[in-house]
């Protein structure tokens, strides 16, 4: 079962400046060449075909160095308004959350 962390899921939110257009409720972090992130997005996509659900790809090497280097090593990260989960995670884990 993927763990769960809300404190990753408010210290990932942008500050309230950055937040002029409304972000989708769900944000996928990866980076470009991660087959895992690839994967994940898959099943958030698969997920969709099934439930009504937003959400935003989010490349960690564009993020500040403290959060790319926080989350480095745990992607692809799935961060909800409910939980945070660390892949492995299934398209079970997407539906339970929606």
């Amino acid at each position: 079962m993927p763990k769960a962390d809300s404190s990753v899921c408010l210290s990932l939110l942008p500050p309230s400046d950055a937040l002029a257009q409304p972000l989708p409720s769900w944000q996928l972090y990866g980076t470009l060449g991660c087959h895992l992130c690839e994967t994940a997005e898959q099943i958030l996509q698969q997920a969709q075909a099934v439930i009504a659900i937003t959400w935003q790809k989010i490349d960690i090497a564009e993020l500040p160095d403290a959060q790319m280097l926080t989350l480095a090593d745990k992607i692809p990260v799935l961060v909800t308004p409910a939980r945070t989960l660390y892949y492995p995670f299934s398209i079970m884990d997407i539906l339970a959350l929606a």
